[in-house]
């Protein structure tokens, strides 16, 4: 048996990304959730993929509308992430507007990539979700930003 204090504590050596994966909520609002477990995954077709746990009420939202779109942080946006991660978003905090493949955008983040719910699949406590890439941008602004990292359970940036 693996000790899950001691598989939290190696695998939070790795560090990682942190990105928000969106939808739109019953209401048409905006509803995520954070993940730093996401990957590019194929390039023909453009696939990536990204990992939430399967207590999530945003990714059984995800799942009806089937749209999501996923930002990239940067060093600035840590309470954003903070955010997300909760049960509760303060989505009147949120500055964001629809995208043009109907999935909430959110404003000012290093990148942004708009995708088609392809698949998913069972992943232990977590599922293992593959989006169909249909529209990516990336916010030259922000080209002296760091990336937001996540590493040993804290938010990080590269300088």
């Amino acid at each position: 048996m693996v000790n899950q204090k001691l598989y939290r504590d190696i695998m939070g050596q790795f560090a990682t990304g942190v990105v928000v994966v969106t939808t739109n909520d019953a209401e048409g609002g905006i509803c995520g959730l954070t993940v730093n477990a996401f990957s590019a995954l194929s390039i023909e077709p453009p696939l990536v993929l990204f990992c939430p746990q399967k207590s999530s009420q945003s990714y059984q939202q995800l799942l009806k509308n089937k749209k999501l779109a996923i930002h990239i942080l940067h060093k600035e946006q840590q309470d954003l992430a903070w955010n997300f991660a909760k049960k509760d978003i303060d989505s009147p905090a949120i500055r964001w507007q629809q995208g043009e493949y109907g999935s909430p955008i959110i404003d000012d983040c290093l990148a942004v990539i708009e995708c088609n719910l392809w698949q998913s699949y069972d992943g232990g406590d977590h599922y293992i979700v593959i989006g169909e890439v249909l529209t990516m941008t990336k916010n030259t602004d922000h080209s002296k930003h760091s990336p937001l990292l996540f590493h040993s359970g804290k938010m990080l940036t590269l300088n």
